[in-house]
């Protein structure tokens, strides 16, 4: 992309822009919304060198785009698509990496500041208009609460919502590489008065990830929000978004369930539920080859699994599910009965008796006096004799 001119969204891509966490999407701007307007003031080398996703921006990215990026402190603005660099000498605050501001046209811009740890705070003005497609991306990200702290993994996020890359592609190594640089991304977002708070933190501040994210693009079609918050997130939305999958297609949620299997102990458990409760019996295997004595959770879950799906499972399942369970270290798993499970055999008729020792000599005894007792009533009844 040469230096002195680039397309808007990708000049973007360069700055420090905004706005993953800010619950600014009940907004509705309009759809013909106006060009950020963005100056940025950065500080010298040595300060910028502790936050790695910074300093790998102004090393690699920022070069190919304004020039050689000095070592002292610099200014950078956006306007009308155009991105520049220009020498300042304002003077950032102590602790302070970078400062800056953001607007659409008129209104009073949305304010920012990164620390040298990564922590980074904005001020969001009451009249702070947002595009519709950063809205879009706020609401796919679950990113509206207000007073409630969340975590995503800007890697994931970015990479789900760039989608497939062609080798070679220019924009790989800016979004991917530069993303998990980043690492997870933390904030909280709540008011004060007319302004909204914004506090978060990362290796490269709040900014650069959102703005890696909006470069990216929206999410596929294929990647319904609550796959997105359930591959990105890093907290307990990650296992409510799992849950959430349930209301989805099932050739949707079962992919991503499974892959949700090698997630953490909690995330999967709730996806192990969630397969049981969608029915999805062809997935036994990879549910018991999900449970490990390290993961509890996950290990019990599979367990219930085995025992509420198992009827319901094709022989093959079946017989794949046992040789998953045979190579299991789980030893609940490994001590299940299968073959109670397997359910009763088919009735038969049962065997003859047969009479042991004692049995054949009481029969033979009663045969006996049986017949004496005839001999006897017999005699009795002669004719012509009477009784002694």
């Amino acid at each position: 992309m040469p230096a002195q001119r680039a397309e808007p969204r990708a000049a973007a891509a360069c700055l420090l822009l905004l706005l993953l966490g800010s619950p600014l999407a009940a907004q509705t701007p309009s759809a013909a919304a106006p060009q950020p307007i963005v100056r940025i003031a950065l500080a010298p080398d040595a300060m910028r060198a502790q936050l790695p996703a910074l300093a790998e921006l102004c090393e690699r990215h920022l070069p190919q785009r304004v020039g050689a990026v000095p070592a002292d402190a610099f200014g950078l603005e956006l306007q009308d698509g155009t991105l520049r660099q220009f020498p300042t000498a304002a003077r950032l605050p102590a602790g302070i990496v970078a400062t800056g501001s953001c607007r659409f046209g008129a209104g009073e811009p949305l304010l920012w500041s990164t620390a040298q740890d990564g922590t980074e705070d904005w001020y969001v003005p009451a009249d702070f208009s947002l595009p519709a497609a950063w809205s879009s991306l706020l609401h796919a990200a679950n990113a509206t609460a207000l007073d409630t702290p969340m975590t995503l993994s800007a890697a994931v996020v970015t990479a789900h919502l760039a989608g497939a890359m062609a080798e070679g592609d220019p924009r790989a190594d800016l979004l991917l590489q530069l993303a998990a640089t980043c690492g997870e991304v933390t904030w909280l977002a709540w008011r004060e008065g007319a302004t909204l708070r914004v506090r978060g933190r990362s290796d490269g501040g709040l900014a650069l990830p959102a703005t890696l994210a909006l470069l990216a693009g929206a999410p596929p079609p294929t990647l319904a929000p609550r796959s997105l918050r359930a591959f990105g997130a890093r907290d307990a939305h990650r296992n409510e978004a799992a849950r959430q999958l349930l209301r989805g297609e099932d050739a949707v949620s079962i992919p991503v369930l499974r892959a949700l299997l090698h997630a953490e102990d909690e995330t999967a458990l709730a996806a192990i539920d969630a397969l049981v409760r969608l029915g999805a019996t062809d997935e036994l295997p990879r549910i018991v080859a999900a449970a490990t004595p390290a993961r509890p959770a996950a290990a019990l879950a599979a367990l219930h699994a085995v025992q509420s799906l198992w009827t319901l499972a094709s022989p093959q399942i079946r017989q794949q599910t046992r040789g998953a369970i045979a190579r299991s270290g789980d030893l609940h798993l490994r001590g299940l009965d299968l073959a109670k499970l397997d359910g009763t055999p088919p009735a038969t008729l049962p065997a003859e008796p047969t009479l042991d020792d004692r049995g054949r000599a009481l029969l033979w005894l009663s045969l006996t006096a049986i017949g004496l007792c005839g001999l006897w009533l017999r005699e009795r009844q002669r004719p012509g004799e009477l009784p002694a």
